[in-house]
């Protein structure tokens, strides 16, 4: 690869980062002001900007205003009242997402949900977003914490909108789990490091579940001639 077809590909991903469709018409236009030359992308200290490509002849320049996205974010929404920390909007690679602006290595982040119109998103439900998951009791059953969220971390509302998440109390939040097609079966002790050792109901069957470690086992699977040795041995021969 040549250090021109270098040069264009940095430039073609500059201008698609930078620029908003019109302004991507502007590039190598006669310039308005000497004729000769054409609007060319350049790099100063002031960022990015349109130029004559007769400088230093022609010192004409226009400024480039940027497309929606790339140059409004990161954007500050204000101080969180509890945390006391800023709450900023972000851009990455998968999408926008929020962060609590800190000196943390450890930064909490909550990606946006889809659904969610990242226009419509101020202080407030910024700062709901980033208290999830949130622990709204325990089980009354098994003593379990019972979590609320917006995605599948281990909790029972990810077919649920921000607003019935927030809202959903703990005697909602048991009824659903007991109403769950993916749920928790049996128990059947605990392994070698004092971690319990679960038989689930999934999607797609049967399943042992210990710590992180996720046995399947189907949907047709005996799970009544399964005891913890049984389902040790599972798990062992997976590893």
């Amino acid at each position: 690869m040549t250090h021109d077809e270098i040069f264009d590909g940095i430039h073609d991903l500059v201008v698609d980062w930078f620029c908003s469709e019109e302004e991507k018409e502007e590039i190598d236009k006669k310039c308005s002001n000497c004729s000769d030359g054409s609007l060319k992308l350049n790099f100063g200290k002031a960022g990015v900007f349109l130029g004559c490509s007769n400088y230093p002849i022609c010192n004409h320049t226009k400024k480039i205003t940027g497309s929606n996205d790339n140059l409004e974010y990161p954007k500050s929404l204000g101080i969180d009242n509890v945390t006391g920390q800023e709450v900023v909007i972000k851009k990455g690679p998968f999408g926008f997402y929020l962060e609590f602006n800190n000196e943390s290595e450890k930064k909490k982040t909550r990606s946006i949900p889809k659904d969610i119109n990242i226009n419509d998103i101020d202080l407030i439900t910024a700062t709901q977003l980033l208290s999830l998951p949130k622990v709204i009791g325990e089980h009354p059953n098994t003593g379990k914490e019972v979590k609320m969220a917006l995605d599948d971390s281990g909790t029972i509302s990810s077919m649920m909108n921000l607003k019935e998440v927030l809202e959903t109390q703990l005697n909602e939040a048991v009824q659903i789990i007991a109403n769950s097609p993916q749920k928790e079966l049996k128990s059947l002790g605990l392994n070698e490091n004092g971690k319990e050792v679960l038989i689930h109901n999934g999607r797609y069957g049967f399943y042992i579940k210990s710590g992180k470690t996720k046995v399947a086992l189907g949907k047709n699977a005996d799970i009544e001639g399964i005891d913890l040795k049984k389902a040790l041995d599972l798990i062992k021969n997976k590893k």
